[in-house]
């Protein structure tokens, strides 16, 4: 059998080659679209680590402040209870956690704390640790800052 050219009325696509044309194009685009999907998600939860640590930062400088206003012995845990939805960003939760220094089971001593500020969310969190001492002023509670300039 010898195949015949197609005429001029006849020109055009087979049913079969549009259905296997619009099969690949399929494929090709559940493919892409899933790839963006997961690429998606991850941004999500890196912005989400970064919020997170954005906060605890935030939890960290909150407690260098009131060492500085309120002096180091308000540090404890009692004056910094778990933050729901801290500083207004919804879905997360702050908490301070306050400890002794020690080095091989003895405590350093009583003029610094280990604070960690931990923040979480559904499904991580992140935490911030430092140690904190007394400041070094005469009564370890912050002077009023006279600018340079005056």
């Amino acid at each position: 059998m010898a195949h015949r050219k197609r005429t001029n009325h006849e020109a055009g696509f087979t049913l079969v080659e549009i259905l296997l044309s619009i099969f690949l194009i399929s494929a090709i685009s559940m493919s892409v679209l899933s790839a963006l999907q997961v690429a998606a998600g991850q941004l999500l939860d890196l912005r989400r680590h970064e919020q997170a640590l954005t906060l605890a930062e935030a939890g960290m400088e909150k407690v260098f402040f009131y060492r500085d206003t309120e002096g180091y012995s308000y540090l404890v845990s009692s004056n910094f209870p778990d933050e729901t939805d801290p500083d207004g960003v919804s879905g997360f939760t702050r908490r301070y956690i306050f400890a002794s220094l020690s080095s091989m089971g003895k405590k350093i001593g009583d003029n610094m704390k280990e604070i960690t500020v931990r923040v979480s969310w559904g499904k991580g969190y992140e935490e911030l640790s430092a140690a904190i001492s007394r400041k070094l002023w005469k009564d370890s509670k912050a002077v009023s800052y006279v600018p340079y300039w005056n």
